[in-house]
């Protein structure tokens, strides 16, 4: 039984505990993990190997020094950028990438 890890890396910018919205998943990565690979789920795969990943709607954050929930954050476009009130800064999620990794 093969096993392959689902890594992501991107760069963050004032935001930190991103995660796939749902009860179902508990990924998260911070913002001191910023441009590095961090596997984010292990898939048990039997006579098959996953070849893409395609982030979408679906994931939240929060304001890396205030707090401020960012509840509806959609990663199709590999980018996303929002406004923190709070602190009045930008917040930011840019340059998504993935690679899948055997285990």
């Amino acid at each position: 039984m093969v096993k392959f890890g689902l890594q992501f890396k991107a760069t963050l910018e004032n935001v930190t505990n991103v995660r796939p919205v749902g009860d179902d998943f508990r990924w998260f990565l911070k913002a001191e993990d910023s441009e590095s690979f961090k596997t984010m789920v292990q898939f048990e795969c039997r006579g098959l190997e996953p070849i893409d990943f395609q982030p979408q709607a679906g994931f939240a954050g929060q304001g890396a020094e205030s707090g401020t929930q960012f509840p509806e954050i959609n990663l199709l476009e590999k980018d996303w950028t929002d406004y923190d009130e709070e602190v009045k800064e930008s917040v930011g999620i840019y340059e998504v990438t993935h690679k899948f990794i055997k285990c």
